[in-house]
């Protein structure tokens, strides 16, 4: 398991959030302000109503507080006190927020907000939270713009576009980018929460930085909707959800459209999450950087939607030191698919001179279990003289639903323990590269090795060996590109490589 550090670690007691039905006003009341950015007369006083999310898919219009803070033309850098401020047409702050506490954030509709130093949180107090609502949905919603030129040598807090303590987006569209580092040392995230939860209802969310663009410790992630793309310029991943805790560290989906973009080549991954990746709906695609996987996770669940995952190409250093490595895996981890529609693709290996090996990357690595949905895992092709991928990798129990592996230059699947193919499945259809005529070596698909396969109730290993597959219970149908095998209602479909 990796553990990312992101900067100084804090001991502080988490800060909690609650719902509650009403106004702002009613929750927070009316705040003592200071100078600076809390000042307000009645002329300054905003209105009208915002966006709130109460669950996911469900919201409903609030009325602006009285007692809200306007925001527009000049806004002061510095100390941001507890209380909600309202962006009305165009404001600038040439510097740095730092919030003092929980600070909610409308933005009306045509209304831009730019911010060139990032915004943080209170470090000596510990606490500072941000939640940032929109007026409307279509192409009117409102704007933030979070920079950070923050010169490298800062800690990440300040080196980062929007790092707080606790963030909660119900709107809005929110472009975050950190310095353009190019060394691992002191440069920022995109959007950043310690200690505690990151929740995404809605909004059109693009965050770009040298470390992980979409970062949460020592919390969860919750994406509900909206359309978010976040994406790693130097390492770890375009998203990444750590925890040294079993409680949190988690990502769950319910809906929206994400991309997660790890471009680097260190833990470079597109989506990591310490302990579970939960998808309930939505569209996600996740890219690994060079040599790192697409989704990479202590334990994937997926329930429905689409997922599209793709390992990262693999590398040869130049230099006096050279490094080769191999194209990343797709997916990785125990992996649990009941429904929706998934591919994994693994990473290409990828080399300079022809005769260094670099092996492509497997679509899944690790156990797997399919009992619904429509799944196809593909292998990364080799460069110079490596190996090509297995579609998948590992440990297998399929009892339903629609697989598809494929190997390049490998076996289709290439299992560590035992593959089940059990009764209910509607169709699994294996591809191998290596596999060019019929009737040829079964390993060509399954390469048991010391492994087991059970196929339609019965152990079949000893006949997984030959070029003839003499289960007697099983029909077989041999045409000039494919085996067809069916068993107590399973299909299995054996098919060469035709270029």
């Amino acid at each position: 398991m990796k553990f990312y550090l992101g900067g100084a670690i804090l001991f502080a007691l988490p800060l909690f959030l609650t719902s509650c039905e009403g106004t702002l006003d009613d929750v927070f009341g009316e705040w003592s302000r200071p100078s600076g950015n809390n000042s307000n007369t009645d002329s300054d006083k905003a209105s009208g109503t915002y966006i709130v999310y109460t669950a996911a898919g469900v919201s409903k219009n609030e009325s602006i507080p009285t007692s809200a803070t306007k925001w527009t033309g000049t806004v002061t850098p510095g100390d941001v006190a507890a209380g909600t401020y309202v962006v009305e047409g165009t404001a600038t702050c040439a510097g740095q927020l730092v919030l003092k506490g929980e600070v909610n954030l409308i933005l009306k509709d045509g209304a831009k907000l730019t911010v060139d130093d990032g915004i943080t949180y209170d470090t000596t107090g510990d606490v500072g939270s941000l939640n940032i609502y929109a007026q409307s949905t279509g192409s009117s919603k409102g704007q933030l713009i979070v920079n950070n030129n923050t010169p490298t040598g800062t800690p990440v807090t300040q080196a980062s576009a929007i790092s707080v303590k606790s963030m909660m987006i119900h709107g809005g569209k929110i472009t975050a980018t950190a310095d353009t580092g190019t060394t691992p040392c002191n440069v920022g995230y995109g959007l950043r929460v310690s200690d505690n939860d990151m929740i995404i209802y809605d909004g059109e969310i693009t965050s770009q930085s040298p470390l992980s663009s979409l970062c949460v410790y020592e919390g969860n992630l919750y994406i509900h909707g909206g359309t978010i793309t976040s994406t790693s310029t130097l390492l770890y991943p375009g998203i990444l959800v750590n925890s040294a805790e079993t409680t949190v560290g988690n990502f769950y989906v319910t809906g929206g459209t994400i991309k997660a973009n790890g471009s680097g080549s260190m833990s470079s991954e597109g989506i990591n999450a310490t302990n579970e990746i939960r998808i309930d709906g939505g569209t996600v695609t996740a890219n690994g950087g060079k040599a790192c996987g697409g989704i990479v996770s202590t334990k994937l669940t997926i329930n429905s939607g689409t997922v599209i995952a793709n390992g990262g190409e693999g590398y040869e250093s130049t230099g006096d030191l050279v490094t080769v490595m191999p194209g990343g895996d797709a997916l990785k981890g125990t992996i649990v698919i009941n429904g929706g529609n998934v591919t994994a693709t693994g990473g290409k290996g990828n080399v300079i001179h022809a005769t260094v090996p670099s092996d492509g990357g497997n679509g899944i690595t690790g156990t797997l279990t399919v009992n619904g949905g429509t799944l196809t895992a593909t292998g990364g092709a080799g460069d110079g003289t490596g190996y090509g991928g297995a579609g998948i990798a590992g440990i297998a129990t399929f009892d339903g639903g629609t697989i598809t592996a494929k190997g390049i230059g490998n076996s289709a699947i290439n299992p560590s323990g035992a593959i089940n193919i059990n009764n209910g499945i509607t169709s699994v259809t294996l591809i191998s590269t290596a596999a060019t005529v019929l009737p040829t070596s079964l390993t060509n698909w399954i390469a048991l090795g010391t492994g087991s396969l059970s196929f339609g109730g019965t152990d079949i290993s000893g006949d997984w060996v030959s070029t003839s597959f003499a289960d007697p219970e099983a029909s077989h149908q041999y045409g000039t590109t494919t085996i067809a095998i069916e068993r107590a209602g399973t299909s299995l479909i054996l098919t060469k490589y035709v270029p």
